[in-house]
């Protein structure tokens, strides 16, 4: 009886079209957020960060940083990477910024020096103040990538929550995006935390 009285009045019609729609955006959802999940990895120690770093002609010592970022196969004009953990800063990165702030005499040391190389490690023995401009210089680059981001680590993972639990809508490309900027802040946020360790020290 009660289901003669759906169909007379057209309700089990509009009842199984809800469902159906229900289920099938649960599904959907569930199953975007399960291949998102496998396409982005928030673990993967190959993601990094990539930030542009260059040498300026009107430099006074730019020949001779040039020749060194060269004995180190680094070029004087690109992108280096920024990693996550452990390892934070590349070595390439490192030494690039260990040259953009040696002074003339520095230069000329290690230009001369048979073991230049020793300059893309993390524990390379350099004088104090040059090892010290060098995280200070890396500590205030990272702050100023992260402040570019219009919104902070703490809204985006917010965000995010929302969307995955159902709380916030949101179409499956700006979800990717947001995935992606998170991973990417954690990246410079770890980063900046390891940069303002090795400036105390």
């Amino acid at each position: 009886m009660l289901l003669q009285y759906f169909q007379k009045n057209n309700l089990f019609v509009l009842f199984v079209s809800f469902l159906t729609k229900f289920c099938l955006r649960k599904c959907v959802r569930l199953c975007f957020w399960a291949s998102l999940k496998s396409f982005i990895n928030s673990v993967n120690p190959r993601d990094y960060v990539a930030i542009k770093l260059g040498l300026s002609q009107s430099d006074p010592l730019y020949e001779k940083r040039s020749q060194l970022l060269q004995l180190l196969n680094i070029p004087k004009n690109g992108e280096l990477k920024v990693l996550p953990a452990p390892e934070h800063i590349s070595p390439e990165l490192l030494a690039f910024v260990r040259v953009f702030n040696m002074n003339e005499e520095q230069l000329q040391h290690w230009i001369s020096s048979e073991r230049a190389t020793d300059l893309l490690h993390i524990d390379c023995a350099l004088e104090t103040s040059l090892e010290s401009k060098t995280w200070q210089y890396l500590q205030t680059r990272l702050m100023l990538l992260l402040r570019v981001f219009p919104t902070t680590l703490e809204v985006d993972e917010t965000q995010l929550v929302g969307v995955k639990c159902g709380k916030f809508q949101m179409a499956q490309i700006p979800a990717m995006i947001l995935e992606y900027r998170i991973l990417e802040k954690r990246i410079l946020a770890a980063a900046l935390d390891y940069a303002k360790q090795r400036t105390k020290a």
